[in-house]
């Protein structure tokens, strides 16, 4: 998929929304979360991006929502969800948008 450049760009897929039958964008997801959580390191980096994204949504009960309706208020407001998760992988993870790409890219060509 990376090798074959068959990827959605980073910050077109964090604010997308795909289907059951998705396949190629279910790959996708499945190995970013594998590359998020590869090493203990970014397992812990990780778990600070969701919870940094919990604490930016304003108003939001998420002690009480479904996971389902937390995925929906981030993806809601397209550029405002990317701003977001932008700035959490950069405050998180110490890269931007493009750099943490990047390093999934490589990530996924030397595992895949």
């Amino acid at each position: 998929m990376v090798q074959r450049e068959a990827t959605v760009p980073l910050p077109q897929f964090l604010v997308s929304n795909f289907g059951p039958q998705d396949v190629a964008s279910y790959s996708q997801a499945w190995s970013l979360i594998d590359f998020m959580t590869a090493t203990a390191s970014r397992r812990k980096k990780t778990g600070d991006f969701v919870l940094q994204l919990k604490k930016t949504l304003p108003g939001a009960d998420l002690q009480s929502m479904s996971h389902a309706d937390v995925e929906t208020l981030l993806r809601h407001g397209g550029a405002v969800s990317l701003k977001l998760q932008a700035a959490a992988i950069h405050s998180c993870f110490g890269q931007s948008l493009a750099e943490f790409e990047a390093q999934w890219k490589q990530y996924v060509q030397t595992q895949y």
